[in-house]
């Protein structure tokens, strides 16, 4: 590693599972020997840091980089973009039509209600149609192609000298967009949970997270089909800290869903890896760290329910997939992830 710099701005929204991500970073920072100081995005650049780590959802950061001087900079700005990109396939419709959808929503966005939906469902309609990924949240979608136009303003500007992308969909994402960026996956710490001894695993499969449209459309009939095999399920939501940890101790098998079907939530399988819960998914691409068949199981999204029944019951399958887990998590570590951002400090 290069010398080590006196001080690290680590610059993150001090809100919901960021503020937790964004306590994580910092604390291992500063076992690696770095002075810390968390920022508020919402307040000025410390003139004394040596590096602006720019830690989560680029949109955060835009009124922070508005009142940053580049003119006067010495600090290094890094950005670990660890929210969803637009998928590759469909930057052509954004450039023609998503520029549009977002400058008329943001002109709705305190004037019509109904105005604004209207124009969140066009942008889900490009990738509903467009790229063939069906029923999207409009919402995320939306938040996704802003994300697009933040990255395409800000790049050029030179105001961001290194970008670090937690899954290899942002990657390619970016590489279609002309934008360079390097893949470290957000490793694993003991805040995402751990084992919990004397707990019996009583329910077959968990899971927890918001149902938005296209998880709902997918839960709804999977619990159907739960039902009709006998498979003791728990979907929940608002689950955090140690009744979380609590739940997937008691949990066989946790299932992966995702909001965004071309990119790969990969904090999920932290949490539920940490606390041996075994990993159900849906068919997903590029899911590097973890391997398919080796440190979870997947299916097509209509096949989950026997693929569920298949692993809740064969305790073997379950358990190899379990250890194969154990060890990825073992030395995949967030502090292993920012040796190698570090490495550009």
């Amino acid at each position: 590693m290069n010398s080590l710099p006196k001080k690290v701005s680590v610059v993150y929204w001090n809100k919901w599972i960021i503020a937790e991500i964004g306590a994580m970073v910092c604390e291992v920072l500063g076992h690696l020997g770095y002075s810390v100081l968390p920022v508020d995005p919402n307040k000025p650049a410390d003139p004394d840091a040596d590096v602006l780590l720019l830690l989560g959802d680029c949109l955060h950061f835009e009124s922070f980089l508005k009142n940053y001087s580049r003119s006067a900079k010495t600090q290094r700005v890094v950005l670990w973009q660890v929210d969803p990109l637009p998928p590759p396939g469909i930057f052509g419709e954004i450039e023609k039509n998503g520029l549009r959808f977002v400058k008329y929503y943001l002109f709705a966005m305190n004037r019509s209600r109904r105005l604004r939906s209207v124009l969140k469902k066009g942008l889900s309609f490009l990738a509903g149609n467009v790229c063939n990924y069906g029923a999207v949240d409009t919402e995320d979608y939306y938040q996704a192609v802003r994300r697009y136009f933040w990255l395409k303003a800000n790049i050029p500007a030179g105001l961001i000298d290194d970008i670090y992308v937690s899954t290899i969909p942002k990657q390619k994402s970016l590489e279609s967009m002309g934008i360079s960026s390097r893949f470290v996956p957000f490793g694993n710490h003991p805040f995402f949970g751990s084992r919990v001894l004397g707990i019996e695993r009583d329910i077959d499969v968990l899971f927890f997270g918001a149902a938005k449209l296209r998880r709902k459309i997918k839960l709804a009939r999977l619990k159907r089909e739960l039902k009709k095999k006998g498979i003791k399920y728990v979907f929940t939501k608002g689950v955090f800290g140690k009744d979380r940890e609590l739940l997937l101790n008691r949990s066989k098998l946790s299932l992966n869903l995702v909001n965004q079907p071309w990119d790969f939530p990969g904090m999920r399988f932290q949490f539920y890896m940490s606390c041996g819960s075994a990993v159900i998914s849906e068919r997903l691409a590029d899911t590097d760290p973890y391997v398919p068949g080796m440190h979870y199981a997947s299916s097509d999204i209509n096949n989950l329910a026997d693929t569920i029944e298949l692993y809740s019951k064969d305790d073997n399958k379950r358990n190899g997939l379990v250890r194969a887990a154990d060890e990825l998590i073992s030395r995949h570590t967030l502090e292993s992830s920012l040796l190698k951002i570090s490495e550009r400090f």
